[in-house]
């Protein structure tokens, strides 16, 4: 009876993965070549099996997921129902530089990159000011490999800035050593 019990302990794990493996092949939630986010892993599904699916993380790893877990954890799959997606990136400069010059640049820029989408169109926004800084944000759509087309954008306005003259704050590091009372 014993053994029984222990058996039919260690088949419902086994069990619920199959039935997780039949819900992922039925209803699709997820299929190969996603993107797919779990437990603050991004990676893309390689494959997807009777008790368990493969996801390929960009450092190379691969990860062997319970099929339980893509049905049952929250899973943000980013490619699921369309391949585009909006980025958003910040930029501070200066604060000497005309604000409406920089919103101009930073989209101008952005949306001259390969795989950066013309619609929706690109927005650049001037987001406030501190003591030595203006901030910035732009938004804009895109496809394909996000690793690549969120450098080649933040490369385009770097390129951009030094084309215009914009200036980007350099920090300083400054430390203070503790100065013994008697050399004071």
């Amino acid at each position: 009876g014993g053994l029984g019990i222990g058996i039919g302990f260690g088949m419902q794990s086994i069990f619920n993965n199959f039935l997780s493996g039949l819900i992922l092949v039925f209803e699709r939630p997820v299929t190969v070549d996603d993107v797919v986010e779990l437990d603050g892993m991004l990676g893309v599904v390689t494959s997807i099996g009777i008790r368990a699916s493969k996801i390929r993380q960009y450092n190379g790893d691969e990860v062997i997921v319970p099929n339980s877990d893509l049905i049952a954890k929250q899973v943000i799959n980013r490619t699921l129902s369309d391949k585009r997606r909006r980025y958003t990136m910040e930029f501070e400069t200066g604060r000497k530089v005309q604000p409406d010059k920089v919103v101009e640049v930073i989209a101008a820029a952005a949306a001259g990159v390969e795989g950066v989408l013309d619609d929706p169109p690109t927005k650049a926004y001037f987001t406030g000011m501190e003591q030595q800084s203006n901030f910035y944000y732009v938004h804009y759509w895109g496809e394909g490999n996000f690793l690549d087309l969120m450098s080649d954008v933040e490369v385009a306005v770097y390129k951009a800035f030094g084309k215009a003259g914009v200036d980007m704050p350099i920090p300083i590091t400054v430390e203070l050593d503790e100065v013994p009372k008697g050399d004071v």
